[in-house]
């Protein structure tokens, strides 16, 4: 009974350092804001928010700074995804997006979620620039990008999946085949 005892006490040693060790070396994600998790439409009169508030992954109505309102949409599954995601990734997000926009996006989707998943945030400031994982200061050989747009990774295509842009039901062209990322 005793040696059992030493036997799962070094086992719980070694899961523990395991644990800590694969939390170490766990690999980034890249994730693009607008067009992969969620998708911003303008809001042109009532009728659209009254016909947008009946859907259900209508999130958010929103004013940016010059009092133009905006309607989030969030793709489908985007909690379990995310939360998936952070088992095995720190999930990071490369916005092109003005910074209040990107601060309301993430608070939202982080309220909905119930936990903050992302280990960090960063705004592409210069729209003549592409995005780059230097930028990020993070390491090319564990770092996945998720994106629609490959124009905007040139110099990191070979960490780039191109996955479905989301253009949520706000767009004419929406069908449930614009949640899938594949």
């Amino acid at each position: 009974k005793a040696n059992l005892l030493r036997k799962l006490d070094h086992a719980a040693i070694f899961l523990c350092i395991a644990g800590i060790y694969t939390a170490i070396l766990k690999p980034s994600i890249i994730l693009d804001l607008n067009g992969i998790l969620i998708y911003s439409a303008h809001l042109i009169n009532i009728q659209d928010l009254l016909k947008c508030s009946q859907m259900k992954n209508f999130l958010l109505v929103y004013k940016d700074f010059d009092l133009n309102m905006f309607i989030i949409y969030y793709r489908s599954f985007i909690k379990e995804f995310l939360l998936e995601l952070n088992n095995y990734f720190d999930i990071y997000v490369y916005s092109s997006l003005n910074k209040m926009q990107t601060d309301i996006f993430i608070s939202t989707i982080n309220h909905l979620i119930g936990i903050n998943v992302f280990k960090g945030i960063y705004i592409k400031i210069n729209p003549s620039k592409n995005k780059s994982l230097e930028d990020l200061n993070l390491d090319k050989k564990h770092t996945i990008i998720l994106d629609y747009n490959d124009k905007q990774w040139d110099n990191n295509r070979e960490n780039l999946i191109i996955v479905n842009s989301f253009k949520g039901p706000h767009d004419i062209s929406y069908d449930k085949n614009n949640d899938l990322l594949f």
